[in-house]
């Protein structure tokens, strides 16, 4: 974010912390300076969150967020924050993946337990992003995860030298794709892999955060056990990948 456009920043975060909850995946790239602000007023921000390329939405005013969508033609990946926007997106454009999210949030500067020493904790290598896609391909494909890997943000947990779980951030910054396989699970793995990711934000200086299909109950119990808020309203993700 170029210090020119701090006045808009402020103008955008103005908007955005009234609902700091929903909005975490919006504040945080603009935080960290990965924000490209298109539009901010009162009532709403629009803005291109760099890393991801990801297009992000938030407005009050039906009108004033389709006008600014309008604009856009039609991006690859678009993240809107309210079920009017999601409606008119789905009816406007043909996307192969539509994503409705809860915002989880971990609002403590409190550093997590860490409650298995036996497992390792470590940055995954090139080499494990086919071990990972096998595990993973329903909800990521293999350039993503190499990318994820190439950027030090895919983590693996390690049990007598055996992958058990891996987790990590998205381009955006949102915490995810924690999976534990199959044989290692109700180990409390989940709950060791999540904590390292918190930690890891924490001491970076960053708000930790996920988004959690609602439907996922196990995923919310974990979070809110650890501390997590989730915001009472939804976000929608649109992609073709």
């Amino acid at each position: 974010m170029d210090h020119s456009s701090e006045p808009l920043a402020a103008e955008a975060l103005g908007f955005l912390e009234q609902d700091s909850l929903l909005h975490m995946g919006m504040i945080d790239p603009i935080r960290r300076g990965t924000a490209e602000i298109r539009h901010a007023s009162p009532s709403g921000v629009l803005l291109h969150e760099q890393q991801s390329g990801a297009i992000m939405l938030s407005s009050q005013h039906y009108s004033e967020g389709c006008l600014w969508l309008e604009a856009l033609g039609r991006p690859a990946l678009l993240c809107v924050h309210q079920k009017d926007f999601a409606e008119y997106i789905s009816m406007k454009y043909r996307y192969v993946n539509q994503l409705t999210c809860l915002q989880a949030v971990y609002g403590k500067t409190d550093y997590l337990p860490m409650s298995n020493d036996d497992i390792q904790v470590v940055a995954l290598q090139a080499k494990s992003a086919t071990e990972i896609h096998g595990h993973y391909h329903d909800y990521a494909d293999y350039t993503y995860i190499a990318s994820r890997i190439a950027c030090g943000e895919l983590f693996g947990g390690y049990l007598a030298g055996a992958l058990c779980g891996f987790i990590g951030t998205h381009a955006e910054g949102t915490l995810g794709m924690l999976y534990v396989l199959p044989s290692y699970r109700r180990r409390g793995i989940a709950r060791m892999l999540e904590s390292f990711m918190v930690n890891r934000a924490l001491k970076k200086g960053h708000t930790p955060y996920a988004q959690i299909d609602p439907t996922n109950e196990q995923s919310i119990s974990l979070h809110q056990s650890l501390g997590f808020t989730l915001s009472p309203n939804q976000l929608y993700w649109f992609f073709d990948v």
